[in-house]
């Protein structure tokens, strides 16, 4: 099961997808099943907001709850073999007035996939994320970097050295997946399809035999 605790940005009727369609579009019909079915993905929303934001601004009504998102999280846990939780914004968006998005994780006890942008700036911020991840006990299963077809030919000398700066601060058995641009269009992450095969033996490079569903 996919589980977007709280999305924003998602205007009512609007022509812009959301997280969850967005994953709905790429899977293809025939990937997908609202009930616990072998081999397919369910997928899960608990909160959508309008607003553009964090969502703390977006919902002015204070309506979101954690411990609603962690009995649904249960819910899901105890129907699917696998329940991938996407995160909002980063580690440190404020969800509601009074607790951020690693507050959520750490209640959740989930390992982490910490997902980074190659740009400048992003050693800094990657690694400060790991460093809150660490303080909390939060554990950091994989760290994956996107659009990374050119790290060692980027014009930017802080995105070249970027693998070597990883390997330097960060455990062996944590090294970073480097994923390349993927052609998202409808059905792409069906078992057919040449972009889930990419992505497939890119994951399997690092974790051994990997399927998606």
């Amino acid at each position: 099961a996919v589980y977007k605790p709280v999305q924003t940005g998602i205007e009512p009727g609007g022509s812009e997808r959301s997280d969850i369609q967005s994953i709905e579009y790429w899977l293809g019909d025939t990937q997908i099943a609202s009930i616990p079915t072998p081999g397919k993905v369910s997928l899960f929303n608990t909160y959508t907001f309008a607003p553009p934001t964090t969502p703390w601004v977006a919902d002015p009504q204070a309506t979101i709850s954690k411990e609603r998102i962690i009995e649904q999280v249960q819910v899901l846990q105890r129907q699917f073999d696998v329940v991938l939780i996407e995160g909002a914004g980063g580690l440190m968006v404020p969800v509601t007035q009074h607790w951020m998005m690693i507050d959520l994780m750490e209640a959740l006890k989930a390992s982490l996939a910490l997902v980074s942008r190659l740009r400048l700036g992003t050693i800094n911020h990657t690694l400060l994320s790991v460093d809150a991840l660490r303080h909390r006990g939060i554990d950091l299963h994989s760290l994956i970097f996107t659009d990374a077809v050119s790290v060692t030919e980027a014009p930017e000398l802080s995105i070249r050295s970027l693998p070597r700066v990883m390997q330097q601060y960060l455990p062996a058995h944590r090294s970073p997946v480097w994923f390349p641009p993927l052609q998202l269009e409808a059905g792409c992450f069906q078992h057919n399809h040449p972009t889930y095969t990419r992505a497939q033996h890119i994951l399997e490079l690092r974790f051994g035999q990997f399927s998606f569903v």
